[in-house]
């Protein structure tokens, strides 16, 4: 069963009436769940299974009386070496303004008058961005309108009267 069988399940519980009825719901909910989570475990990557080992040897270690600094240093060690590794080198921006973010962040003081932000009133200071010059930036700009944009605006659909109610 997977995550719609469980919807299902606890749809039919919640539309169950009387007790036979409820009980038999919840038992399939609780099987739904089951074959759920048996499902889960078999699909879960090689970091998620070592997590769970860990916990389990965490689980173990406590039991036996382990001191918390030990088992500490123990589930660090595990999840380091089964942890995907990523990028050795540091990030190289290809943009120092936006830091690649695309937006290049501000900071308006808030008052009314020299506010960088465009506004005219009195407001609270903040930040804002604008968007950056470079290529990660054009997804915050608005999109070039054609003149067609503008003359399809301005025409009007005429309907068959002339006037209200003639």
């Amino acid at each position: 069963m997977s995550a719609p069988d469980v919807l299902e399940a606890l749809k039919s519980l919640s539309e169950a009436h009387g007790a036979s009825a409820m009980a038999h719901a919840f038992a399939s909910l609780q099987q739904a769940s089951r074959a759920a989570r048996r499902k889960a475990r078999h699909e879960d990557g090689t970091l998620a299974a070592t997590y769970r080992e860990a916990i389990r040897f965490w689980d173990a270690q406590k039991a036996d009386g382990v001191s918390i600094e030990a088992r500490l240093e123990g589930l660090e060690r595990t999840l380091r070496e089964a942890w995907p590794r990523g990028r050795e080198q540091p990030w190289v921006y290809l943009c120092e303004h936006c830091d690649d973010r695309g937006l290049h962040m501000r900071e308006c003081a808030g008052t009314a008058r020299g506010a960088i932000c465009g506004r005219i009133a009195l407001h609270e200071a903040h930040e804002f961005g604008t968007p950056c010059l470079c290529v990660k930036g054009a997804r915050f700009k608005a999109p070039e309108r054609s003149a067609e944009d503008f003359t399809a605006a301005g025409k009007v659909k005429r309907s068959g009267f002339s006037r209200a109610g003639r």
